[in-house]
């Protein structure tokens, strides 16, 4: 159902009784039997011997005793009398509902009273005359296989017939998948006052969040292929407009586009700035506001009205608005306008009041105003007293002089800083232990960002959230002190190193050795999607497996074991070699286990031999050196087999000792020769 349609159904509940009509006849001719019609006498009323009643349509409205809380429903009565001791037969009774015309009921029930009958039942049905979901989970959700879904339906009586038939289709998508590094940055947000969706603007596409469905994102709008002879540029800024409906500002060229909340249909919106392209738009209480890439701000009535004009031409960022005055975050300070005198104020930038010329965002927590910048912390006003506090950097409080966003809850706040989650109780004055952005699954950079989504509509969270995205993942974490994940949300997948010096899969995850990255990435191969890599803080040259632990060899710092996604142990490389880097390197065992691992570690120059089981990793023992290497390391049935320039090394694990080695059997002069096994097969 469209959302206007099912928020006036749904206020009509439990409001009209479904018009009901009785139709009461006797049986014999009237031809035979003359009416007659009951009249009072002396002694009371005077019955007919026989006769019928037609009682037409009777419209009764419930609307007395309905209680959601106690799950009553309201109830009306209908009372038709009939001489005592009278049989009646050939009775007939029809319900009429046109939910088209407001006539509907929810759940009606029709009982005889004095009998004990139900007469008509509809109870766990939903509304009679009109259905705004269907019988089982609204919204469905499915996936084709291969080109249809079945299994979303509506029950309705029969001979019933369709006046108007409205419905949402989505069309919720996966994450975008890339093999090679991926973000999106968010740019904009806003969430619907009545449903609770969340709308994220990233270039020029809007993806649309559903916390309750799965995926959680069930709809985009690209606007470069809805409109691509407008040629439309970058989404400068979205809100939601008084009547329900998504307004979209693009930058350039400066137009707006608005989707319909009733259909989700794009149309023409507000109409363009007098001057420049749109910088920053916002809908707020007092009214709605647009500034253009210069500084002007302007109001929209009728039409658009400018409100104030700044001595120096600033990018506005963010359009903030406290106790009646306009703050405007922009590259060149904040710049203030009062809707009270209709006034433009004094500006606050470095040369005055503020920590930063560069303000990317105004929050408010509490009684006082937030203005997080990108290169000097936090600053913090106290718009009630109007007095300045100190200010929070990385020379106090905070990770890092970037502030990617604050949010603040009742008696918790947010800060996203550097690397760093901070929680500040309002209520104490006192900062939380930090999160560091590793534990909730998202990673440090430019696109970090910030924002609330509260438990307000059937498509939002259950309790109050702050999103975090990184470009790949919307992460929701509880606006408590607390600070618990509550879901992860990927929004694009990809690989964190553009190079890959080797991979090797384990219970369907694919690791990759990331060597310009300093990470292990992870390919979920069932479900096609990235999972968070694991940094190991040196470029990987090889993998290995052993039971259940990956083995990562690195450039620099030796061999990581790797368990269950994260780092188990970390084996320093061996010193006696002229470098540190492991060429190649396998294991006989699992390292996870009580019995053990014995591991095999080709360095520059010498070879290693490494034992470790479930509760200890030993240190890197040498077994030869002065042995040039081609970097395969390849272990079957208790012997490795170690590649050089000079033929192939074989070494009996178990008895701790070198074989004769196999020397070119008819090739001669190798360079390289490579070693594996395939099967039984070295």
């Amino acid at each position: 159902m469209s959302e206007a349609y099912l928020k006036s159904s749904h206020s009509r509940r439990a409001m009209f009784l479904t018009a009901l009509m009785l139709l009461s006849s006797w049986s014999l001719a009237l031809t035979a039997v003359p009416m007659a019609s009951a009249h009072e006498t002396q002694d009371g009323i005077s019955w007919p011997l026989s006769g019928s009643n037609d009682t037409g349509w009777i419209q009764l409205n419930a609307t007395v005793g309905s209680d959601p809380i106690l799950s009553s429903q309201a109830t009306a009565d209908w009372i038709l009398e009939f001489a005592p001791g009278a049989e009646i037969s050939n009775a007939s009774l029809q319900i009429h509902v046109n939910g088209s015309d407001g006539l509907m009921i929810d759940q009606p029930l029709l009982v005889a009273n004095d009998i004990g009958v139900n007469l008509f039942d509809w109870r766990g049905l939903g509304i009679l005359g009109a259905s705004d979901s269907f019988d089982g989970a609204n919204p469905y959700s499915d996936r084709l296989s291969p080109n249809s879904a079945s299994g979303a339906g509506w029950t309705l009586p029969s001979d019933a017939t369709i006046t108007e038939l409205a419905f949402e289709a989505l069309a919720p998508v996966d994450p975008v998948t890339s093999f090679t590094p991926l973000t999106i940055p968010v740019t904009s947000y806003a969430q619907h006052p009545v449903d609770g969706q969340l709308y994220l603007a990233t270039g020029s596409t809007i993806l649309v969040f559903d916390a309750v469905n799965d995926p959680a994102i069930i709809d985009f709008y690209d606007f470069n292929e809805l409109e691509a002879e407008s040629a439309l540029g970058s989404i400068s800024d979205i809100a939601i407009g008084p009547n329900g409906n998504l307004h979209v500002a693009f930058e350039e060229p400066s137009e707006f586009r608005m989707i319909s909340v009733v259909d989700g249909t794009v149309g023409t919106g507000l109409p363009s700035l007098p001057t420049g392209d749109i910088g920053a738009f916002e809908v707020l209480s007092s009214g709605i506001y647009a500034a253009n890439t210069v500084g002007d701000l302007y109001e929209f009535s009728s039409s658009w009205n400018l409100l104030l004009s700044p001595a120096t031409a600033s990018v506005v960022n963010d359009i903030h608005e406290e106790n009646n005055i306009l703050y405007l975050a922009t590259d060149n300070g904040v710049d203030r306008f009062d809707l009270l005198t209709n006034q433009a104020l004094s500006s606050w930038n470095s040369g005055n009041v503020l920590h930063s010329d560069s303000i990317s965002e105004i929050t408010t927590a509490g009684n006082q105003l937030l203005f997080s910048s990108p290169d000097n912390g936090l600053a913090r006003f106290n718009w009630n007293s109007g007095f300045w506090l100190a200010t929070w950097d990385d020379a106090n409080w905070l990770d890092s002089n970037m502030v990617s966003g604050a949010q603040a809850y009742q008696d918790t706040l947010h800060i996203m800083s550097g690397s760093k989650l901070h929680r500040y109780d309002l209520s104490t004055g006192v900062f939380g232990t930090s999160i560091d952005l590793s534990q909730i699954n998202l990673t440090e950079n430019s696109v970090n960002m910030m924002m609330p989504w509260s438990p307000v509509g059937a498509r939002a969270p259950s309790s109050m959230m702050h999103a975090m995205t990184d470009g790949s993942r919307l992460v929701l974490v509880d606006a408590t002190m607390q600070s618990t994940i509550q879901r992860e949300i990927v929004i694009a997948s990809g690989p964190s190193s553009t190079e890959m010096s080797d991979a090797v899969e384990h219970d369907g995850i694919l690791y990759i050795a990331g060597y310009d990255s300093e990470t292990v990435d992870r390919f979920d191969v069932v479900n096609s999607v990235w999972l968070t890599s694991i940094n190991i803080g040196d470029p990987a040259t090889t993998l290995a497996i052993a039971g259940n632990t990956i083995l990562a060899g690195t450039e620099n710092d030796g061999i990581f074991l790797i368990e269950n996604g994260t780092i188990r142990a970390n084996v320093p490389a061996g010193t006696d070699t002229p470098q540190p880097e492991v060429l190649g390197i396998d294991a006989e065992g699992d390292c996870g286990s009580v019995q053990g691992c014995k591991i095999i570690s080709a360095q520059v120059g010498a070879l290693y031999r490494i034992d470790a089981d479930s509760t200890a990793v030993g240190s890197a023992t040498l077994l030869q050196t002065n042995i040039e290497l081609s970097g395969e390391v390849a272990i079957y049935a208790g012997i490795c087999y170690v590649a050089t320039t000079d033929g192939l090394l074989r070494y009996e694990i178990s008895n701790d000792t070198f074989l004769a080695p196999w020397g070119s059997t008819g090739v001669n002069g190798v360079d390289n020769a490579p070693v594996a096994v395939i099967g039984d097969i070295v």
